[in-house]
C-alpha cells in the first residue's frame, strides 16, 4: 500500500465515461461520485488520497467530510501545476502515485521522484479494491447470521 495517491481530477472524469462520470450528470454530481467511492478506499489503496481539480471549487466535492483530501487549483495556477508543486513539497515524494493520462503530469511526478499510473489502470485497481471490499462485507454479515441447529426446529 502506498502512503499517497494525487488523482488528477479532471482528467480522471474526462477519461471515465462510464460508472463515474455518467452522461447527463452534473460535473458536480460525478466529483461528488468520485470522492465517495475513494472515501471507502482511504487506508486501502493508500492511507493518504488526494484529488486536485483545475479551477476554484463551486461546491460539491469537498463540502462534505470525507477522508479525501480535495483540492482546488487557484485561477492563476493548472491542476497538473498544484499537483506537481505538491509533490516538489513533499518530504517523501517517492511514497506518492499520480493518477493521470497526460503525459506531461506524469513526467512531472517521474521528475519529482513519484510514481505514475493511467486513469485506466487506476480505475480497475479502484474497482476492484470496491467489489473486494464488498465481499468481505458480505462474508462478515454471512458470518454473523450462520443458521443453527435451532433455527431449523421449532420450540416446543
Amino acid at each position: 500500500m502506498k502512503k499517497w495517491i494525487i488523482i488528477d481530477g479532471y482528467n480522471f472524469l474526462g477519461r471515465v465515461h462510464s460508472g463515474l462520470a455518467v452522461q447527463g450528470r452534473s460535473m458536480e454530481q460525478s466529483r461528488r461520485d468520485l470522492v465517495s467511492r475513494l472515501d471507502s478506499l482511504v487506508g486501502e489503496l493508500a492511507s493518504r488520497i488526494t484529488v486536485v481539480f483545475d479551477g476554484a471549487g463551486d461546491g460539491g466535492a469537498g463540502d462534505e467530510p470525507s477522508a479525501v483530501d480535495v483540492r482546488y487549483s487557484p485561477a492563476n495556477k493548472s491542476a497538473d501545476a498544484l499537483i506537481h508543486q505538491m509533490l516538489l513539497a513533499a518530504e517523501s515524494p517517492d511514497a506518492a502515485v499520480v493518477v493521470s493520462s497526460d503525459r506531461v503530469v506524469r513526467d512531472a511526478a517521474a521528475a519529482a521522484g513519484a510514481e505514475s499510473m493511467g486513469v485506466a489502470v487506476f480505475r480497475d485497481l479502484m474497482m476492484e479494491s470496491i467489489a473486494g471490499l464488498r465481499g468481505r462485507a458480505d462474508r462478515r454479515v454471512e458470518a454473523r447470521f450462520k443458521p443453527r441447529l435451532g433455527d431449523f426446529f421449532p420450540r416446543e
